[in-house]
């Protein structure tokens, strides 16, 4: 959690109360993305007693998850971080004054707080993009049942990759109709859009747990 406590410094004119809360959020989100993908990553599909169909289909379901997680991890590294830092490095080379300075900062605040789906009018937009990375921690739950003779995992799992549609379209449906435009989350929801069932692509266009 960054903070600063020499409240004379004349970094308080750049790092205000403000500010340190927008970074702060940055990387919370940042962490909360990183920490889901690690999780997907790390789990390993040890011997088990079910029939190798559902342990086949379980791990494309792994796939699945994991391939949304990485493209939306990429986006907000690449695509938004440190496209912006870039183009804020070259308005500040060029500042003459501390006003300027102070200027261009605020503005990136803005700008980033908006891509990054902070402002009110992407609420739902945020609540789409956490619900699909929450789905690591649900995946990685459901493997519990995998050795119980039960349907417990098809139900479990099922769930799971309906959760993942349902989060994608959402995505989508928020990004095209966010005002001003979200064109990056746009291309995400692109990205992502061969997970569907519905997807006219035939990477992915089918039902692993109907």
């Amino acid at each position: 959690m960054l903070s600063m406590q020499q409240h004379g410094s004349p970094l308080r004119l750049l790092f205000s109360d403000h500010a340190l809360h927008v970074y702060n959020r940055i990387h919370q989100f940042l962490a909360f993305i990183g920490t889901a993908r690690v999780k997907l990553e790390l789990i390993r599909f040890p011997r088990s007693r079910l029939q190798p169909s559902l342990l086949h289909r379980v791990m494309l379901l792994k796939m699945r998850l994991l391939h949304a997680i990485r493209t939306i991890q990429t986006h907000l590294l690449h695509r938004i971080l440190a496209n912006m830092s870039v183009q804020v490095d070259t308005e500040l080379a060029q500042a003459q004054t501390i006003e300027e300075i102070c200027d261009i900062h605020k503005r990136f605040l803005v700008q980033v707080g908006h891509r990054c789906l902070f402002g009110e009018q992407t609420q739902l937009l945020l609540s789409a993009v956490r619900k699909l990375a929450g789905l690591a921690g649900e995946f990685e739950g459901a493997l519990l049942f995998l050795d119980h003779e039960s349907l417990i995992p098809n139900k479990a799992f099922g769930h799971i990759e309906k959760q993942l549609q349902e989060s994608v379209k959402l995505m989508y449906r928020c990004a095209t109709s966010t005002t001003p435009k979200l064109p990056h989350w746009v291309a995400v929801a692109g990205d992502l859009e061969p997970l569907l069932v519905s997807s006219p692509s035939q990477r992915y266009s089918h039902c692993l747990f109907p």
